[in-house]
């Protein structure tokens, strides 16, 4: 059974389990696509995962199946727009079905807030995620320059739930 958790930043282990999920990543999309936007050490990759939740005012999450950790993603709130970055599926899992499964969750808790869209961005050379979300709902809605990379800024418009639409 697959579960999400919120990861407060006091719970060091998860933090360090998160770093670790994100480095495999990184090293992942080095050796399957040549893609080195998130190839960083494991401190380097810590202390990113921390600064952008303080920075945002964010939450983190770990999606976990039987305990273990398998994905994690970061959520956090721009006026009516969720955004999410740091969406990671461990290789081992990848192409099962665990990125949709987040990005449903992150839907709802978008929903559950009174978002009108979801939002994230992502790496211009990285085919592969794009065509993720592209295929997910996701349209183009700009681009984003980094300190090192050029990004597409990625939407998608949610529907409220009933309760919230005004009559």
């Amino acid at each position: 059974m697959v579960t999400v958790k919120r990861i407060p930043l006091w719970q060091i282990n998860s933090l360090c389990k998160i770093a670790k999920l994100l480095v495999d990543c990184g090293n992942d999309m080095k050796a399957k696509y040549g893609l080195i936007h998130w190839k960083n050490s494991f401190l380097k990759t810590f202390l990113i995962t921390i600064y952008t939740v303080i920075r945002n005012r964010g939450t983190l999450f770990a999606v976990l199946e039987s305990e273990s950790l398998i994905a994690t993603y970061q959520l956090y709130q721009r006026g009516l727009s969720m955004h999410f970055c740091k969406l990671a599926v461990s290789p081992q899992h990848s192409g099962g079905g665990i990125g949709s499964f987040c990005i449903n969750q992150m839907e709802i808790t978008a929903q559950r807030q009174g978002c009108k869209n979801l939002s994230c961005e992502v790496y211009k050379k990285s085919n592969h995620a794009l065509n993720f979300y592209l295929n997910r709902g996701f349209k183009i809605v700009g681009n984003v320059r980094t300190l090192k990379f050029d990004e597409f800024k990625l939407e998608k418009q949610l529907n409220l739930p009933h309760e919230t639409i005004n009559a």
